[in-house]
């Protein structure tokens, strides 16, 4: 079924990014574990001939080739095959043209040059069959004085330089997206076994810029989880966030060995609702209840939201009619801790209070107080 829904947000798993990195995050105790299903596999084969360096892996052709004969590897399946190249190379279309295994390109003398690099390129691709969705083999032609009338393109191994297999998983695909809560964990799975097991992030881009959250790559590589963001709003008038993960890894290759990369995709819709705030609390402890006008006097203040440090937010301090403020930060393992102004004779009511986040509901403890003796 088509999806129109509005794609209002992107998830994406990358290898690196510039981007500001958020601390992991650990699901709230409101927080629920997601099981999504990645949904049916597609794979495409692609198959790369020919390079510059070595030479033993050249393939070259020059101001006097006046013909390609193209004799792929692949076979003809659903929808056809169909072949062509850069600089206005001839096309073939099996769908007009009887495939017979092989296809002959005819080009005027002096299409190619003699730069000693790449010069043009040519690619066949069909069906891949039971086993693939798209099969495609690229030629990369390199420019030389030196090569012949006629240059023949085919699936020879020692001139194979690159393979690289892409997995695309299209997700449920439900007609009405799962709903998931800030702070939720999800996990995707039914990989296949064939998710790239390099470091991965997940980017979350929205109105207010984009940052980047870790997930995490089953070690059998048939799954990955991440926790959506706990501080990401709501999707807007219930339209579905488009969610997405790429991730890749290779094996550099030599003359002995192609280079073999694989790159995996995952899509789906999800609509977000945001986490309720959790509770927490505010301690007020001042380490002197009496001293003189001279003394230094410390106040701190200890946050705790769901019974664990809280790690951000604002907490400010009201002595009289003044206020000083400090904020949280994941080192500050929820206490931070405030010196007190110089204060006159008398009685000073001191009060800590929490202003909470969007994950953090604010707290404040009873006042305490201080009497400066002289």
């Amino acid at each position: 079924m088509e999806r129109s829904r509005a794609a209002l947000l992107v998830f994406a798993i990358v290898a690196s990014s510039a981007l500001v990195v958020a601390p992991i995050s650990a699901p709230s105790a409101s927080a629920a574990e997601v099981s999504l299903d990645a949904g049916p596999p597609g794979h495409d084969v692609s198959i790369d001939y020919g390079t510059t360096i070595p030479d033993e892996q050249r393939i070259e052709v020059g101001p006097a080739t006046t013909t390609l004969v193209v004799t792929p590897g692949l076979s003809e399946e659903p929808p056809g095959v169909f072949c062509a190249g850069s600089g206005g190379l001839p096309d073939y279309s099996s769908l007009e043209t009887p495939w017979t295994g092989r296809v002959v390109v005819q080009v005027d003398p002096g299409t190619f040059g003699s730069t000693g690099g790449i010069d043009a390129w040519y690619r066949c691709r069909s069906g891949g069959g039971p086993e693939t969705s798209v099969y495609s083999e690229t030629w990369w032609l390199a420019g030389s004085a030196d090569a012949p009338e006629t240059v023949e393109l085919t699936a020879d191994p020692a001139k194979q330089v690159q393979r690289t297999d892409d997995y695309t998983f299209t997700g449920e695909e439900a007609e009405t997206p799962r709903v998931v809560q800030a702070g939720d964990r999800v996990t995707v799975s039914g990989l296949g076994g064939v998710w790239p097991s390099s470091k991965a992030y997940v980017s979350v881009n929205h109105l207010g810029g984009s940052t980047l959250a870790p997930a995490v790559v089953a070690a059998d590589r048939d799954s990955f989880s991440f926790v959506v963001p706990p501080d990401l709003p709501e999707s807007p008038f219930g339209a579905a966030y488009f969610v997405q993960a790429s991730a890749d890894s290779g094996i550099p290759g030599d003359p002995s060995m192609p280079e073999l990369l694989v790159r995996a995709a995952w899509s789906d819709y999800l609509t977000i609702r945001s986490a309720e705030a959790a509770a927490s609390t505010t301690r007020l402890s001042l380490d002197r209840h009496y001293a003189l006008s001279s003394s230094t006097i410390r106040a701190t203040v200890s946050v705790r939201s769901e019974g664990r440090p809280a790690t951000d937010g604002r907490v400010r301090l009201l002595v009289g009619g003044q206020e000083f403020r400090r904020s949280l930060t994941a080192d500050d393992a929820g206490d931070v801790t405030f010196t007190l102004p110089k204060l006159r004779r008398g009685l000073h009511t001191v009060t800590a209070v929490y202003d909470g986040t969007s994950a953090s509901e604010g707290s404040r403890d009873r006042p305490d107080r201080v009497r400066i003796l002289w």
